[in-house]
């Protein structure tokens, strides 16, 4: 399988499953030369007399952040929002058990660090989601999820390790270019971060709202106050061909069209982030972002995003806009 992003081939790897039983997932961004989304999961229920729910082995996203945990040939926009982007732990290799039901959803994990070994320490991480309704076409879904990252030090080539660091930053909803309008900097002597999500998603029919609230604490080994930074990002969607978002086993799907014409989404996000908290001059960020996806059967999409921008770091405001569109081809 292979996406279409930001003008190449972004993804190549190999999916196999058989529903039920095994999933196996292995992934290389050429974009960034890195591996990603590597790992087995199995179905407890095919090899046990009782379902336990699914166990999976490797590497992958921390289930927290709701938007993130949604694959990017899933999202209804073409980058993900700038909360997202500044809260979002990095993939890390671990075990995660997952008991999902009609409604109710269960997510906990203990993961180190990448394939890339760039990421050292650990996290744990919990989710949890009730959906009360839960039918095509009509579903509501809220959640929590909390997660603790302890990172370390890395070693140098003499086998001394330095302090352990983190780095949050975002960009202007369009990551064309290695380009961060915010950012904390390079923090040291970092103790543990806890990051925190509330999420909901509610479709009915054509109609369809997400929002989302992520917070993240830095706490220092040395006297430094935390850190705290908050963002926040909402969005509607309307189908104006009548069909409706999927949402299946805790995520929302691409639409699939019912006419021979393709299937029409337009889509309407705010995100904001802050990334200012004393001493760190981080900067804040608000951004509004307006879409038009086509969906043309259930192996091409085409979408259009225009963003609008205000951003200011040490008293330097900007007000960018952006147009962005992906052709993006399933395979």
């Amino acid at each position: 399988m292979a996406n279409a992003e930001k003008g190449t081939f972004n993804h190549v790897g190999l999916y196999v499953s058989k529903p039920g039983t095994y999933e196996i997932s292995i992934y290389y961004s050429l974009l960034n030369r890195q591996w990603r989304d590597a790992f087995v999961k199995m179905q407890t229920s095919a090899y046990t007399s009782y379902d336990f729910g699914s166990l999976r082995l490797g590497e992958g996203k921390i289930p927290l952040d709701f938007e993130k945990n949604t694959s990017s040939t899933q999202t209804s926009f073409i980058e993900y929002s700038t909360a997202s982007q500044a809260v979002f732990e990095s993939y890390r290799i671990g075990v995660q058990w997952s008991w999902h039901r009609e409604h109710a959803l269960i997510d906990a994990g203990y993961y180190g660090d990448n394939l890339e070994g760039s990421n050292p320490g650990h996290t744990w991480a919990l989710h949890g989601a009730w959906v009360p309704i839960n039918l095509p076409g009509d579903v509501l879904h809220l959640g929590l999820a909390r997660s603790v990252e302890y990172p370390e030090g890395r070693t140098d080539e003499s086998g001394v390790a330095g302090p352990a660091t983190a780095s949050f930053k975002a960009a202007p909803s369009v990551m064309l270019e290695d380009v961060s309008l915010e950012s904390s900097g390079t923090l040291e002597n970092v103790k543990s971060i806890q990051r925190t999500s509330l999420e909901g998603l509610w479709i009915d029919g054509p109609v369809s709202c997400q929002a989302e609230y992520l917070g993240a604490r830095t706490a220092f080994s040395t006297s430094n106050p935390n850190y705290d930074i908050h963002g926040r990002y909402a969005f509607a969607s309307w189908v104006l061909t009548g069909e409706s978002r999927r949402y299946d086993d805790g995520v929302v799907q691409n639409v699939i069209p019912e006419h021979a014409s393709g299937a029409v989404e337009l889509v309407l996000r705010y995100s904001s982030v802050n990334l200012n908290d004393w001493p760190v001059p981080g900067g804040w960020e608000r951004d509004w972002t307006a879409g038009v996806n086509w969906y043309y059967g259930r192996h091409l999409r085409l979408q259009a995003n225009y963003t609008r921008t205000q951003a200011d770091r040490r008293h330097l405001f900007l007000d960018p806009a952006t147009f962005e569109m992906r052709l993006e081809l399933f395979m």
